[in-house]
């Protein structure tokens, strides 16, 4: 299953998606559950199934949580409920205790799961976990999104580039105790002025987490071609290779495009770069993790005026950083 809270807060809260409900609050609720009990049943039958005890099943959740630009309360406010909405928590939660429980302003639902539809204590319904993660979005006073700052970068659907997320997000999955997949991670950038900055600052994050020895086992790109995007269409381009549906059918192949209309933005080389560079085996790249780790300690202690002879004193918050600016050349 991918992103039920997505559909459940979309669709239930915001109206955006099927089935266009708006600010149903409690009903977001119960979809969420009836959907996380189908998961639950869902995996109990395919495991019964013959040979069905070595299949490997997940679920993937988008992790977001929002931040208030500045102190306003309402922004904090929303905040707060649009970030528990997005289920991260109710989520994990669930799949750790068994308790689903939801809330609004208004009103609140809290209900815990019995034996039969949902999961018995100590039992385990995923095999692995898929972290789809783009940003963790800063709200400003008029419920615009942007940058927490003048320097910031930001995608074209307003989300800032914060690759510290993709660290926090793996390490908060890393409490369910099985392996980790990012299943997600991209950005839309049709002039491709940050495709590059996203991918090795967010890359470099990623060989942190493995260092730390959290259990990420692989990662997708989000996405190879540019695609149709819900109820953004083909607006929003997240794509490795640029695509667009009416000009491919009216004009490719001419003015020397390629005849199939995709052309490879200059940014993604980036990711051919690791993908050429980085082993491909889970010992190795481990160990590349670490190699990694000791460059970018070594880089600050450069920074703080230190001798790479001491860059074990460096905090992790540092080095983490560190990580994310010199992956981003920025």
């Amino acid at each position: 299953m991918n992103e039920p809270t997505c559909f459940a807060f979309v669709g239930y809260i915001c109206g955006i998606w099927a089935p266009g409900k708006f600010l149903r609050l409690t009903e977001a609720g119960t979809v969420l559950c009836n959907l996380l009990k189908a998961h639950c049943a869902v995996y109990r039958a395919l495991k019964k199934l013959p040979g069905g005890s070595g299949a490997c099943i997940g679920l993937v959740h988008q992790h977001i949580m929002f931040e208030p630009r500045d102190n306003w309360w309402h922004i904090r406010a929303m905040c707060k409920w649009m970030t528990f909405w997005f289920g991260t928590n109710v989520v994990l939660d669930f799949f750790k205790t068994g308790t689903f429980t939801w809330a609004s302003p208004f009103s609140s639902l809290a209900k815990t799961l019995h034996v039969d539809d949902g999961i018995k204590a100590g039992e385990l319904v995923v095999d692995w976990w898929g972290v789809n993660y783009y940003s963790r979005p800063v709200v400003h006073w008029n419920f615009a999104m942007g940058a927490s700052s003048a320097n910031e970068r930001v995608t074209d659907t307003n989300f800032r580039l914060h690759p510290q997320g993709l660290y926090d997000s793996i390490k908060d999955a890393s409490a369910l105790g099985v392996p980790i997949y990012i299943t997600e991670t991209g950005l839309a950038d049709a002039k491709d002025q940050h495709r590059e900055h996203f991918i090795r600052s967010h890359y470099s994050m990623l060989l942190k987490a493995i260092h730390d020895g959290f259990d990420v086992r692989g990662v997708f790109f989000w996405t190879l071609m540019d695609n149709i995007e819900w109820h953004e269409g083909f607006r929003v381009k997240f794509g490795l290779y640029r695509w667009d549906p009416e000009y491919a059918a009216h004009h490719a192949g001419s003015n020397g495009r390629p005849p199939h209309g995709l052309e490879l933005r200059k940014g993604a080389l980036a990711l051919k770069e690791v993908h050429t560079t980085w082993p491909d085996d889970l010992q190795s790249i481990r160990s590349y993790a670490a190699a990694h780790h000791h460059q970018d300690s070594n880089a600050a202690a450069a920074k703080c005026g230190n001798t790479p002879g001491v860059k074990q004193q460096l905090s992790l918050t540092a080095v983490a950083v560190v990580g994310g600016s010199d992956g981003g050349g920025g």
